[in-house]
């Protein structure tokens, strides 16, 4: 199930940083799935029960983002990663703890899973912390900020592979002149590695506590200006071979995140099942006699 479905994919990954005394993760392991409508409840009971596994049996963590602008249907689990050793410990962990769980029945859980999909494809991702902006230099305030995020717009940038190092030092003009203008906004910035389509993406993801962030944000030709908007403009004829923007929403309940991003709003993160007697509307007042 791992393998092919947390291959470990934004958003927004983007929210799951290590604790303080660990190395700054180099990697994104990104898992992106397309549901088929008819089993997403299936998938969603099979997610939420290895949630469950990697909770109770110390396993692996990532965050889960629902994609609600953009491809219907696709859900995007991402984890921090170290380095490649710890993409095959992460993998290890995620997998014993669903034995320990499920003991045989892990395999079937894993077919389970694959069944409820129309497609995946699991990738590997390296942060560009030199391009991002915004972001805390301490882990914990960083922590504070993921645990409060709740939406991330990511901006896939796909650029021809002979004009990489003129896009980023683009991507760096125009980071830090929309930081001068909005410097409450943080935004990650990764690239990809492994497992894509080939051809060189940056993925340039905000991370938002409500949508409504986005409409204190100056328009980009504002925050430019003339000379460098109109550099943004050409680069983005010549260097750019598409670009496509998503909005998804965190998904807590298919969400293992560490305990620190967990504190910060546990009862976002770890919320409590419906019961019958909650989910039961109360029966409506007897009319009073005349």
């Amino acid at each position: 199930m791992k393998k092919s479905v947390y291959g470990m994919l934004a958003l927004s990954a983007i929210l799951t940083l290590p604790a303080a005394a660990q190395p700054r993760p180099k990697y994104q392991d990104v898992m992106i799935a397309k549901v088929k409508p008819e089993k997403r409840a299936d998938f969603e009971a099979l997610v939420r029960k290895a949630v469950d596994a990697n909770r109770r049996y110390k396993g692996d963590h990532w965050i889960t983002f629902g994609t609600v602008y953009g491809d219907g249907g696709t859900v995007t689990f991402v984890s921090p990663r170290t380095g490649m050793g710890d993409v095959e410990k992460s993998y290890g962990d995620f997998m014993r703890s669903l034995k320990e769980a499920f003991g045989p029945a892990s395999e079937k859980l894993g077919h389970d899973f694959d069944a409820c999909l129309e497609q995946s494809r699991s990738e590997i991702r390296t942060y560009r912390w030199d391009l991002s902006r915004g972001v805390p230099e301490d882990l914990a305030e960083f922590h504070r900020l993921a645990g409060k995020t709740r939406w991330v717009r990511t901006v896939d940038v796909h650029v021809r592979r002979p004009k990489v190092m003129n896009f980023e030092a683009l991507v760096a003009e125009v980071g830090d002149a929309m930081q001068r203008k909005a410097p409450e906004a943080v935004t990650l910035v990764s690239t990809s590695m492994v497992g894509g389509d080939g051809g060189v993406h940056f993925y340039i993801s905000s991370l938002l506590r409500s949508l409504g962030e986005l409409d204190s944000r100056p328009p980009m030709r504002e925050a430019l200006g003339e000379e460098l908007f109109g550099k943004f403009q050409r680069m983005n004829a010549e260097d750019v071979a598409a670009v496509r923007q998503t909005i998804s929403r965190v998904m807590p309940g298919l969400s293992n995140p560490p305990e620190d991003i967990v504190n910060v709003s546990r009862d976002f993160w770890m919320p409590r099942p419906m019961t019958a007697a909650r989910r039961a509307k109360p029966a409506p007042a007897a009319a009073k006699p005349q």
